[in-house]
């Protein structure tokens, strides 16, 4: 499929996301390289080929269920229940005739998680999140070092029924600091790792901005949150690094 018509096809399949969720009072953000689209171009980045949202922890169920209740044109999958193996990140895609899974417009869907304030209990939330993505992901982790090869082999070699144990044990770490106040709101799944961790005054009330020809809510402090990822990130990359990140296997901005 055309790049440009992925985009235009992805940008009206946000339209309804955005409408369901909005109607059913679930607060979402556009994320990453869709919230720099949005200040940087008004839409999409000129060579992105997806887009991301974030809600928070305590609506990514009820998220899932509205989106998987979209409609037949739509294909969803569940952060645990993937049809291609990934990261335990939920993903809607658009149905388009004569095109497989991972060639559809597709919006990523990411849980938004409270990050303890203790650098200690930080770390020990991180580590099981990063066990907790090869338990869903069920297969060893690429390019993450000699080490952590061989640990991911390892845990992922155990028996399905014991790695089904530790992941619900790794979900409840992982999400326990949610019950509380904490001064951080991280994305703790996404690309740019602990980048993604900002202030919570950055997911307070959305603000609204154009997006191709929508208007969407984006990080409430979009400045902060994108300096967290990107630095200076109106100065755009070389020339020849605007590449599709889904064919680079990265993501550019």
């Amino acid at each position: 499929m055309e790049l440009r018509q992925l985009q235009l096809e992805t940008t009206e399949m946000m339209g309804n996301v955005h409408e369901v969720l909005a109607s059913n009072q679930i607060r979402h953000y556009l994320l990453g390289g869709s919230a720099l689209g949005a200040v940087r171009h008004k839409g999409f980045i000129p060579w992105d080929d997806d887009m991301d949202i974030g809600v928070f922890r305590k609506d990514f169920e009820k998220t899932e269920q509205l989106l998987s209740d979209m409609g037949e044109q739509y294909v969803y999958e569940y952060a645990e229940k993937h049809i291609i193996p990934d990261a335990p990140i939920g993903h809607i895609r658009l149905k388009v005739d004569n095109h497989s899974l991972d060639q559809l417009p597709t919006i990523d869907i990411f849980a938004l998680d409270r990050i303890p304030d203790n650098r200690i209990l930080e770390k020990i939330q991180r580590i099981c999140a990063t066990a907790y993505h090869l338990c869903v992901l069920r297969r060893p982790s690429e390019n993450r070092g000699k080490v952590n090869r061989i640990i991911s082999k390892v845990i992922t070699s155990l028996p399905d029924c014991i790695l089904d144990g530790i992941q619900r044990i790794l979900y409840t770490v992982i999400v326990h600091w949610n019950k509380k106040e904490t001064k951080r709101i991280g994305n703790l799944f996404g690309y740019w790792t602990t980048k993604e961790t900002v202030d919570k005054a950055c997911f307070g009330e959305p603000e609204l901005l154009p997006f191709e020809n929508l208007v969407l809510p984006v990080p409430s402090k979009p400045d902060e949150y994108l300096r967290s990822l990107y630095g200076d990130y109106m100065q755009l990359p070389p020339e020849e690094e605007r590449v599709s990140h889904h064919t680079q296997g990265q993501t550019l901005y």
